[in-house]
């Protein structure tokens, strides 16, 4: 009898870790099908400036050499203020959240917060 519990117990803790490492398998395939093309998106020149605080830094950037100039290559925001590699990349986009959430609660709202937060933003670059 004994040996027949055991033997439903091991059987019980080997379709428990089936299941719990498929489920962390698929867990990691759908985060990473989702988080690539987040980051692609955030790291997109349309989805930086369309901030309300990115107003400024955006007309300064149009009349720069990193938007016009004689080779025809635009540097986008993403090619100084986001690194290139993990984890740093991913360590970046998490407190970039930040400044998305202080944008959604209007927390961003004057002209000085705003240059506060560009020259915060330039001092980080990769």
């Amino acid at each position: 009898m004994i040996k027949k519990i055991k033997k439903g117990l091991d059987w019980f803790r080997k379709l428990g870790a089936i299941w719990g490492l498929s489920i962390g398998v698929v867990g990691v395939f759908v985060f990473l099908m989702i988080y690539s093309p987040v980051v692609k998106f955030t790291n997109s020149m349309g989805f930086c400036t369309s901030c309300h605080s990115m107003t400024i830094p955006y007309e300064e950037y149009k009349k720069s050499a990193h938007f016009k100039n004689s080779i025809g290559v635009q540097a986008e925001c993403k090619d100084c203020h986001v690194p290139r590699e993990y984890p740093d990349l991913l360590i970046a986009k998490i407190m970039a959240a930040k400044d998305v959430y202080h944008e959604i609660l209007g927390t961003v709202d004057t002209k000085e917060r705003e240059l506060y937060t560009v020259l915060a933003k330039n001092n980080a670059i990769y």
